[in-house]
């Protein structure tokens, strides 16, 4: 991800020096409650929804220091990059599992790894001038995942039912059936 490979550079790249390294206790401190903040809201509205809510807020994070240019922009931004980090990786991963796409899991961290590694090289062109127009790129596609996702949330099946002790296709008779989430819009 270019946004975490990058951000303490950008920062450190104004004066004064210091706030670089202050970023990263920024982006701590934001990760450190985001994840129970996450769990509880999935609880209470749908992944797919709140996988759209995060990657927006996300890119807003990734999109602000190049767009405001300032020390306390750069800094303001890993808060939201700090709050969103965990959670798109964990929204994600259980939206995949919920979809019961076979390997969805191991295809979805694939895609992230690939994302990791290309990011920064796809962005490095972009470097010499500093990070004003790498970081809009990496937030429009954050942006584009946040998109996919939208329309993901379309077909997505928020309720779905289990059934127990029966071999994978039977179709569950009614008492048998158990809503497995209570995912709302």
């Amino acid at each position: 991800m270019v946004a975490g490979t990058f951000l303490v550079a950008a920062i450190e790249q104004s004066p004064p020096g210091w706030p670089g390294s202050g970023a990263w206790v920024l982006v701590g401190l934001a990760a450190v409650p985001s994840s129970a903040l996450w769990a509880r809201l999935g609880r209470r509205w749908s992944r797919p929804g709140l996988l759209l809510a995060a990657l927006v807020i996300q890119a807003t994070g990734i999109a602000l220091p190049a767009l405001l240019g300032s020390v306390a922009a750069a800094l303001a931004s890993a808060v939201p990059f700090g709050a969103t980090f965990i959670g798109v990786g964990t929204l994600a991963l259980a939206t995949g599992a919920h979809l019961r796409y076979p390997r969805s899991v191991a295809l979805l961290t694939t895609g992230y790894s690939v994302g990791q590694i290309l990011g920064p090289l796809a962005v490095a062109p972009l470097l010499h001038h500093g990070y004003r127009q790498a970081l809009p790129l990496a937030a429009a596609v954050v942006l584009a995942a946040a998109l996919a996702v939208g329309v993901l949330r379309i077909g997505f099946p928020h309720h779905r039912t289990v059934v127990r002790g029966g071999a994978p296709g039977d179709r569950p008779a009614a008492a048998d059936a158990v809503p497995a989430s209570t995912d709302r819009h």
